[in-house]
C-alpha cells in the first residue's frame, strides 16, 4: 500500500517528516515484496530532496530579504533605508537619497539605546548609549524628570 506524498508547495507547513515516512514504507515494501522496484524509491528521494531544497531556497531568500535598517541621516534628519551588505562592502558609499550626503558608516552605529526601568518611577525608558559616556551630560527621565544615575551601568 503506496501512502501519497505531500504535493504542497508552502514548503513551511509541508511535513517533511511525513515524506520521510512514506519514503520508509514505500522503500520497506519494495524490500519485502522482493520485486526490486527502486525506481520507484528513488523517485520519491528525489522529490523529497526537491523539497528541502526549495524550503532552504525560501529560507535563504527571506533571510537576504530583510537586510535593511532605517536610521536618521546624520545631515538632513530624513529617515533613510540602508541595505546592511553595503555597510561592510568598502567600494560603496552610503548616499542619501534626501540629501546627497555621504553617511559615514560610522554614524550608523551612533544612536544605539539601550532600554532600563528609570530607578525613581519605574517606568521603562530608552537612553542612548553615546550619552552614556558623555560625563558633561545628566541623563533626565522623561516620566519623572529625575535625573538618573548612570554610574552602575553595565554595557557589556
Amino acid at each position: 500500500m503506496e501512502k501519497e506524498f505531500i504535493e504542497e508547495k508552502d514548503y513551511f507547513t509541508r511535513d517533511f517528516k511525513e515524506d520521510i515516512s512514506n519514503l520508509k514504507d514505500l522503500a520497506e515494501g519494495v524490500k519485502l515484496s522482493g520485486s526490486g522496484n527502486y525506481e520507484e524509491v528513488i523517485d520519491k528521494m528525489i522529490e523529497t530532496l526537491d523539497g528541502f531544497a526549495d524550503a532552504l531556497e525560501e529560507i535563504q531568500d527571506d533571510f537576504y530579504e530583510d537586510s535593511e535598517i532605517e536610521m536618521e541621516c546624520p545631515h538632513c534628519g530624513e529617515i533613510v533605508a540602508i541595505d546592511l551588505n553595503d555597510i561592510y562592502d568598502e567600494d560603496i558609499d552610503l548616499l542619501c537619497p534626501h540629501c546627497d550626503k555621504v553617511i559615514d558608516k560610522e554614524d550608523i552605529y551612533e544612536g544605539d539605546e539601550i532600554e532600563m526601568e528609570c530607578p525613581n518611577c519605574k517606568e521603562l525608558i530608552g537612553i542612548d548609549v553615546d550619552d552614556l559616556y558623555d560625563e558633561t551630560l545628566e541623563i533626565v527621565c522623561p516620566y519623572c524628570d529625575e535625573v538618573i544615575d548612570t554610574d552602575g551601568i553595565d554595557l557589556d
